[in-house]
């Protein structure tokens, strides 16, 4: 599905495209996406993130997003994402996005709040701390990371915060495996056929 969001000429439009990114890293739900606001857009700052602060589904899912994968795209066409969820006229915005997911992966039984989960299982593999995952995704934990101080801080103080470099970094490594598919790999591999086998020079 990444592969197809950042291919040139791919089917899925950029709105749609910025919606399932912000939902496979950060556990979005399309709904947090729809209330974004201006001030909580922290993406050209330091350390890039969105702060989800407006009405969520509990207070634990306050919380700030560090953006690490499609930042351009998401600074492009964020406000056009925004648009998109607030005055769609399509049946639900998630059952689009779930089409986009299933076309993309091949999967039929794929779901939009499913990126949530892949979210936290990439976390898991890459061996990010249970606290960190909670903190980003907007799990309950008793002590997790983001304070409602923090949550409160221009995007200058929370690129300044230590809490907020870690999750940063955090989400680095949880993503590494994806951040390579943001721009297409030049390569001078050329591939030839002869007879029944492949030659690569």
């Amino acid at each position: 599905m990444v592969k197809e969001i950042f291919r040139p000429g791919g089917f899925i439009d950029p709105k749609y495209g910025v919606a399932l990114l912000l939902c496979l890293q950060g556990g979005m739900m399309v709904s947090e996406i729809e209330r974004i606001k201006i001030s909580d857009n922290g993406l050209g700052s330091e350390l890039p993130h969105i702060k989800v602060v407006n009405k969520t589904k509990r207070e634990a899912r306050k919380r700030i997003v560090p953006v690490v994968l499609g930042l351009d795209m998401i600074k492009e066409h964020l406000d056009s994402t925004i648009e998109w969820l607030q005055h769609t006229t399509e049946s639900t915005p998630s059952a689009t996005l779930k089409s986009i997911i299933r076309r993309a992966t091949g999967n039929p039984t794929a779901l939009t709040h499913g990126l949530r989960h892949t979210f936290k299982i990439n976390a898991q593999e890459a061996g990010v701390s249970v606290l960190s995952i909670a903190s980003i995704a907007g799990w309950s934990d008793a002590e997790r990371g983001v304070s409602k101080h923090l949550l409160k801080y221009g995007s200058e103080g929370i690129s300044q915060s230590k809490i907020m470099r870690r999750l940063y970094e955090a989400s680095l490594k949880i993503h590494e495996h994806l951040i390579p598919l943001q721009t297409p790999v030049a390569t001078n591999v050329l591939t030839f056929k002869k007879g029944s086998s492949t030659v690569k020079n």
